[in-house]
């Protein structure tokens, strides 16, 4: 069988409700929970410090930052970082890794968006407001602010 006609036969069973993991069958299974809105307290609250959406031009749901002071104005540090994303491992019922397609920067911050954990892999740079870049969109794993 091509691969063509694998990810066709895939594709329908999906959108039919039916999944196939390791040989089982689910049927009916139902979808991940929708991500939730969330702020986080990386050291401290009170002063929002980003704020990440879902999806471009701020849209759908939003992780929201804040910390217990602005960022300095020296680009060559880190003020503050998210290591792992809120993800389905941590017992929580939803996944926001790979799901971050603009962000907002506050206090005096810009971002820094890293596709692997703990800050690593490729990277961003330091960016101000907008959408996530395109080869970046949908890959965002951990943060960083300066």
């Amino acid at each position: 069988m091509t691969t063509t006609k694998r990810v066709a036969r895939r594709a329908a069973a999906l959108a039919a409700g039916v999944i196939a993991v390791a040989g089982v069958s689910l049927v009916n299974a139902q979808p991940a929970a929708a991500l939730p809105n969330l702020t986080i307290n990386l050291s401290g609250s009170g002063i929002v410090v980003g704020t990440e959406w879902a999806n471009q031009n701020y849209g759908g749901a939003y992780l929201q930052y804040e910390a217990n002071r602005n960022c300095t104005l020296m680009v060559t540090d880190s003020d503050f970082a998210d290591h792992i994303l809120p993800n389905g491992f941590d017992g929580l019922p939803y996944d926001w890794d790979n799901d971050i397609s603009s962000f907002k920067n506050w206090a005096n911050c810009l971002t820094n968006h890293f596709d692997a954990d703990g800050l690593t892999g490729g990277q961003t740079g330091l960016l101000n407001d907008g959408n996530v870049p395109a080869g970046y969109n949908d890959r965002t794993e951990s943060i960083r602010w300066s």
